[in-house]
């Protein structure tokens, strides 16, 4: 794995670079016109949201069948959860600091 300091805010742009490395062609996904998919993190936030869409639904399903509704908290989780699956333990331990220091 990589071992550079990254700043959390800075870490999504960080972890989109080594994708695009890891991607040998940098483009997984095509579009329907046959065009490249730009890599999700660098997106605007509203092709973000529209990319997303479909998973977001099935967040909030989730979070209204299993966690009374509470999507943010199914995404909190996930995240660190998403980073300690790349074996990215350092970063997931920032992350729940940093959450568990704002609050709810």
């Amino acid at each position: 794995g990589c071992h550079e300091e990254v700043l959390l805010g800075k870490y999504c742009h960080h972890l989109s670079i080594h994708k695009e490395v890891e991607d040998k062609d940098g483009y997984v996904y095509v579009n329907k016109g046959g065009r490249p998919r730009q890599h999700l993190l660098s997106l605007t936030r509203r092709a973000q949201k529209h990319r997303l869409r479909e998973l977001k639904l099935q967040v909030k399903a989730f979070a209204e069948k299993e966690e009374g509704g509470d999507v943010k908290s199914v995404c909190l989780t996930l995240f660190p959860l998403a980073l300690r699956a790349r074996n990215e333990h350092r970063q997931a331990d920032e992350l729940e600091a940093m959450m568990q220091g704002k609050g709810s």
